[in-house]
């Protein structure tokens, strides 16, 4: 999104900036990072493992991005929020049969511009194995910051600033208080499985034909998978059928404009068949 000084709003998408999209073990990845991580290195900070990255750059975007929607500079203009932090597929989709209205996760109807969500989605899961109480807190939170937004779905017409402000200060807090938690926890195999099944879960859901959410899905399985490895919960031939999976995922959303619902469904249950073996 950028920062407090630099950021990309809904103008410069509208005059043609790429979508920006982050998760940060992928993006560690293909940097790739500046430091190799080897004995010394474990020696001097720790064993560092590929789902506590992702976890906890799911807690620190969470948190970034409810810090801009509590930024004055990005309030309402007039109507309109600033739409950058919002779900891009809430306007821009295909209007016809194959793209009719679904129900989604966010307690909204169609017509509603939605919060890009996907992050906070990501960071539920993880928080439910490890802290379930603040995965709880999330959840209602992140409901009530939908309805304030959205004061004709059954928030308070009269309180859509102030709405927005508490539920959105309340979210920040909890993913904050996670980033530690997160990024210190050793995270065993069954934590992993059981990751993997609520994200799985979660791309097969309500929200998941959403590209928002079927790209951080991709990203997820893909650090959940290298987590995997690592614990030596999947052999070599077993690992081989997640990467050409994971492959596929990423093969049905090449763009917004391409993206095939479809395909990633038949990616997802192949991913899923994979690591339950």
């Amino acid at each position: 999104m950028g920062d407090a000084t630099r950021f990309v709003d809904h103008r410069l998408y509208g005059a043609g900036h790429p979508r920006l999209r982050f998760e940060l073990d992928t993006f560690t990845a293909i940097q790739p990072a500046h430091v190799v991580v080897d004995k010394g290195y474990i020696e001097r900070k720790g064993r560092v493992t590929d789902i506590a990255v992702w976890a906890s750059g799911q807690a620190l975007t969470v948190a970034r991005q409810m810090t801009a929607l509590l930024d004055p500079k990005h309030a309402r203009r007039g109507l309109f929020p600033e739409f950058a932090l919002y779900d891009c597929q809430s306007c821009h989709h295909p209007y016809d049969a194959l793209h009719a209205p679904r129900p989604t996760d966010s307690g909204l109807g169609p017509g509603t511009v939605k919060l890009n969500d996907a992050n906070l989605a990501m960071l539920r899961i993880v928080a439910a194995r490890v802290a379930p109480e603040a995965a709880h807190s999330l959840g209602a939170h992140v409901l009530a910051l939908n309805r304030a937004m959205a004061p004709d779905q059954g928030g308070d017409p009269g309180d859509v600033p102030g709405g927005v402000q508490r539920e959105a200060a309340a979210i920040r807090e909890t993913a904050r208080g996670l980033v530690p938690l997160l990024a210190g926890d050793e995270f065993g195999a069954g934590d992993i499985r059981a990751i993997a099944e609520a994200v799985i879960a979660q791309g097969q859901g309500p929200d998941g034909w959403r590209f928002s959410h079927a790209e951080q899905t991709t990203m997820a399985l893909e650090a959940i998978a290298a987590a995997m490895k690592s614990a030596g919960v999947v052999g070599a031939a077993q690992g081989e059928a997640i990467r050409k999976a994971t492959d596929a995922l990423y093969a049905s959303f090449a763009g917004e404009a391409s993206f095939r619902p479809d395909a990633f469904a038949a990616a997802l249950r192949d991913f899923k068949r994979t690591i339950g073996r």
